[in-house]
């Protein structure tokens, strides 16, 4: 294997060495040279990747899903460090210290082009999740949620399995089942479907639309559905501002609760994939003529050098006095589409 690598990085080299006296001011001539060999002239990635001694397919750049998921500083410092460096394939070289960061700019923006769709929002728009407000983005993710919580007279825990399948572009179907242990159990099923419509990915804006099914069971609770819009707006890469409104109608009781709920986050560096984002949401439930305030600070730890697997921790504070005394918060996310839960630690 080690053989196989070092002539697959020899001839990548020497590829360099040739382009050199052609024209290396364009991207393509840039790609045909050094990624050609393994992810084809036209971006599909090559068949035969075993007869090259390569463990996994190369990526077909020409997929949209694919290729519209991720942000371009990510593809950037694959291609500046090495797949090796970001938990992906050893056999992706670095290309850092052969091209420039010009260089690797015009590359990443040649091969996004390969399989750009308009239809499909950039992961540019991909922000960080947080624990109450919706996200806008389309994902394919798997998360586990536990809530904490004390009272005067008691303590309960709620934990929701949590998952999302991305449909097409725009639309994503999720299912959620979440239990109660408190004095006695309940619990209920939810069913959604969200759909983006619009996305900008030049001004960094991003909202969706999207409809919830609860049905409660073992409880005195009834079937509700809950319409929501979700918001996102970026400034730069490092930072980004998130909303959502919810309705939540029970039609048989007339029963109607408004949520609103925005998160602020800051990404300290876009460097590395294995980082620790700051956040602080605000949570507003009005209910029964009553507005119940709360602030969630809280720390989205990315646990894998790809960034797929995730641990948000946080603290749920009510801003004035009531009877609930404190609410600790957390989830585990899986963005399964990026790989297994335990590669690219």
């Amino acid at each position: 294997m080690f053989r196989n690598t070092f002539l697959l990085i020899l001839f990548l080299l020497l590829s360099y060495v040739e382009v050199l006296g052609d024209d290396l001011n364009k991207a393509d001539s840039i790609f045909q040279n050094l990624c050609s060999r393994c992810h084809g002239s036209d971006g599909r990635g090559v068949e035969d990747f075993a007869k090259l001694g390569l463990d996994v397919p190369p990526a077909n750049f020409t997929d949209p899903a694919f290729n519209s998921r991720e942000p371009k500083y990510v593809w950037k410092r694959v291609i500046r460090d090495g797949g090796a460096r970001h938990g992906y394939s050893s056999f992706m070289p670095s290309f850092g210290g052969v091209l420039s960061e010009k260089k690797i700019d015009e590359l990443v923006g040649y091969i996004k082009n390969l399989g750009y769709d308009p239809k499909y929002p950039q992961g540019e728009l991909n922000f960080t999740r947080s624990f109450f407000t919706s996200k806008a983005f389309p994902e394919d993710e798997i998360i586990y949620i536990g809530n904490f919580g004390r009272s005067s007279d008691k303590a309960s825990y709620k934990q929701t399995f949590y998952f999302a399948k991305r449909l097409g572009p725009v639309f994503q179907l999720e299912i959620k089942n979440t239990f109660v242990h408190s004095n006695d159990f309940s619990g209920e099923i939810e069913g959604g479907v969200k759909w983006n419509i619009v996305h900008l990915e030049e001004s960094l804006i991003i909202s969706s639309l999207g409809l919830e099914l609860s049905l409660p069971y073992s409880s005195d609770e009834k079937f509700s559905y809950i319409p929501y819009i979700a918001f996102g707006k970026g400034f730069g890469p490092k930072v980004s501002l998130q909303a959502s409104s919810k309705l939540k109608h029970s039609p048989s009781s007339g029963d109607m609760e408004i949520i609103l709920s925005s998160v602020l986050h800051y990404v300290p560096t876009i460097e590395v994939g294995r980082v620790i984002i700051p956040a602080i949401e605000f949570l507003a439930d009005y209910k029964d003529k009553k507005v119940i305030p709360f602030v969630v600070p809280q720390l989205y730890f990315s646990l894998t050098r790809r960034g797929h697997v995730a641990l948000n921790l946080g603290f749920k504070q009510l801003l004035r006095k009531n009877d609930e005394k404190f609410s600790v918060v957390g989830f585990l996310l899986w963005e399964f589409v990026d790989g297994w839960f335990f590669e690219g630690w």
